[in-house]
């Protein structure tokens, strides 16, 4: 198929009459190398296609592959869409520069494994719908096998591309150019698994004396709703994944875990890690959390500057493994619960731990939270940590030394307390406490308030009364109160500074002040 006219005498293709849907439309149904379609004018068309050009169908059945290329074309006054692109649709490298305008729905309807072949050279706008519709059918995969391609890019065009269904990215390296606009149909969502890779990097440049530039990637709801679609789903460890100048919005529509971004599955099945740099986002307005962390999941050192705010269950839920990765840069305010959500879990892994002051409390669940790795567990002076009801914080092990340096200042103290249930309760025993067993020498809790703690523990600071576990600690200038147990309570043959009693404060505490 050789169509080609020239730019002064391009080729017509019209209906007898001015009237949309007039006469079908062009079915292209045809793989050769050679298709070509340039400098020609479609108008009119759409009676029992779905478009003025429809290349394959959009069912994708199995001998309905079709190929060609489009280029400085008009697609107008259809029917229906401009041009229909089918899931074994392809067009070809060189397409682009063509105008859809004036018809009835949208300028494009695609797949969307065929997205990436629409061209920002053209132009889609003055339809009755103001987007590109994208169809995704059953989880449909895009993948190097149905792109034949290891990398891609989605385009930033003058029109959203409306996404609707469950869209998964596997085995291609995705890239989204600066100012692209994705709006999301109910329940739907866009999830990128294992091999792929995800590269969305807007941009927000301004200063020394230029004009600012904003474009910024935004993912959104077709409608203001919190929960209304699923939201972005990572999944992939690829070195390259990173979210930079990127608006998430009006996603977490799933379960528990529901949120804008999702990095990781929650139970950390086979293949389910996730790493991301996440850079100058804004996450809001989800029905869920703005952020969740899986198991296996981490954001990446260079992170920083993200604001979570207008979320429903709180800006972030993560782990007691991986909540380090959040920086002190961003921010986490205006939500309707201002607390990060922590998962009490235990981690193994080496390396130094640092919690930075979030300006929001962290708020541990009801487990235990576990730290038994060689290196240093840092909480930043002015940091307030909130248990639920029956939490733990336990630091050492037998099988590693974990340093404990939680040292605030006068002016900014650590604080470890109950959640707010429990202090308007006044319910002392409603956390169990800090369970220290490491036995480092370094280990240092100063400048701290801890209260609401002894449930299951001998007090609110327990060094290792346990038969069976070492532990060792300097406490000192700390607030010590409102224990269900002891304050301080010491195992026989455990290290702690000798003036313990003397250089703290002990306030109603159930037990003994200071058990050693």
């Amino acid at each position: 198929m050789r169509v080609e006219g020239t730019e002064e005498d391009p080729i017509l293709f019209t209906g007898t009459e001015e009237t949309r849907g007039w006469w079908d439309g062009i079915y292209v149904q045809t793989v050769d190398l050679n298709n070509v379609l340039s400098h020609a004018v479609i108008e009119y068309a759409g009676n029992d296609l779905d478009g003025g050009l429809e290349i394959a169908t959009k069912t994708g059945a199995a001998a309905d592959d079709a190929e060609l290329e489009l280029s400085n074309c008009t697609i107008r006054e259809s029917a229906g869409h401009g041009l229909v692109l089918g899931r074994n649709a392809t067009l070809f490298d060189g397409s682009g520069e063509n105008t859809y305008t004036d018809n009835d729905d949208s300028p494009v309807w695609t797949r969307s494994s065929r997205i990436h072949m629409l061209s920002d050279t053209s132009s889609y706008t003055g339809n009755g719908d103001e987007y590109v519709f994208v169809e995704a059918r059953d989880g449909e995969d895009i993948s190097d096998s149905r792109t034949e391609e290891d990398a891609i890019s989605w385009d930033a065009i003058e029109v959203p591309y409306r996404m609707d269904g469950h869209t998964e990215i596997h085995d291609v390296e995705l890239t989204v150019d600066p100012g692209a606009y994705f709006e999301f149909t109910q329940d739907s969502m866009l999830e990128f698994q294992e091999e792929s890779a995800v590269i969305m990097r807007g941009v927000i440049d301004g200063g020394d004396g230029r004009d600012e530039q904003v474009e910024e990637i935004t993912f959104t709801g077709t409608e203001e709703t919190r929960g209304w679609w699923n939201g972005l789903y990572i999944q992939t460890t690829a070195a390259d994944n990173v979210l930079e100048h990127v608006i998430v919005e009006y996603g977490g529509a799933t379960d528990e875990d529901s949120a804008n971004v999702r990095v990781a599955t929650r139970t950390g099945s086979a293949g389910g890690s996730g790493e991301l740099e996440l850079t100058g986002c804004t996450l809001r307005e989800s029905d869920g959390h703005g952020l969740v962390l899986g198991r296996d999941a981490e954001l990446r050192d260079e992170s920083r500057a993200n604001t979570y705010t207008a979320n429903t269950s709180g800006p972030v839920k993560a782990r007691s493994d991986n909540v380090h990765t959040l920086d002190w840069s961003s921010d986490f305010t205006g939500n309707d619960d201002d607390t990060v959500l922590v998962e009490g879990k235990t981690r193994e892994t080496d390396g130094d731990v640092y919690w930075a002051d979030l300006g929001v409390p962290y708020r541990l669940d009801g487990g235990t939270s576990s730290f038994e790795m060689n290196g240093e567990f840092e909480i930043a002076p002015g940091t307030d940590v909130e248990f639920e009801q029956e939490a733990r914080l336990r630091i050492g092990d037998d099988n590693a030394e974990t340093d404990i340096r939680f040292v605030g200042t006068e002016d900014d103290p650590i604080t470890f307390t109950a959640t707010e249930a429990g202090r308007d309760a006044g319910i002392r025993g409603w956390w169990d406490g800090i369970n220290v067993r490491s036995t480092s020498m370094l280990n240092q809790i100063h400048h701290a308030t801890i209260e609401y703690g002894g449930r299951d523990l001998e007090g609110n600071v327990d060094v290792a009364t346990g038969a069976t576990h070492d532990g060792a600690l300097d406490l000192r200038d700390c607030t010590i109160r409102e224990s269900g147990a002891a304050g301080v309570a010491v195992g026989g043959n455990e290290e702690i500074n000798g003036d313990v009693c003397a250089v703290n404060e002990f306030e109603n505490n159930d037990g003994v002040d200071c058990d050693v």
